[in-house]
């Protein structure tokens, strides 16, 4: 599953992020703590202080990915990665997801007016289109045979009986 900038910035929201997006594409395929010593990954968010990322920086939190910069209001590391795991955790568990309480697929939370629940599902659905909506089973096209099958086999041994 590829994650946008997007995605991101909504679940740090409480962090009073700064950001400067300019793609906010579906490429970011995993999170990791920056380090000067790491050889960068262009489908990788970074999440370090602003001094890991430039000599003149301070303890601010900054989130990269490629051109997209995420600055927060905060220097608690620690707590912003915690706040990025629980939303890949929202994404990761379904069962987890829907049981939890008001959140959509895109681990934002869920507003109590109809018309932003309603702009909330259409962001989830755009965010995480292989999603299923809650209570609605997946459709396993090896389950539609399986039945067709014994609908056939039946009807076969109706029509063969004395």
């Amino acid at each position: 599953m590829k994650l946008s900038m997007q995605i991101f910035a909504n679940w740090l929201k409480n962090y009073q992020a700064e950001a400067q997006i300019t793609s906010n594409r579906f490429e970011i395929e995993a999170v990791r703590l920056f380090s000067p010593e790491v050889t960068l990954n262009e489908n990788t968010l970074y999440i370090g202080r602003l001094k890991d990322f430039f000599r003149n920086g301070n303890d601010r939190i900054l989130c990269a990915h490629r051109n997209d910069v995420l600055l927060l209001h905060t220097t608690d590391l620690d707590g912003v990665l915690n706040c990025v795991l629980d939303g890949l955790i929202l994404l990761i568990c379904p069962l987890n997801r829907w049981t939890r309480g008001a959140y959509s697929a895109s681990g934002s939370q869920m507003m109590t007016s109809s018309s932003d629940t309603k702009k909330a599902l259409a962001i989830s659905r755009l965010a995480a289109k292989d999603l299923p909506e809650p209570g609605v089973p997946r459709i396993s096209p090896l389950g539609f045979l399986r039945d067709f099958l014994s609908t056939m086999i039946r009807l076969l041994e109706s029509a063969f009986r004395p």
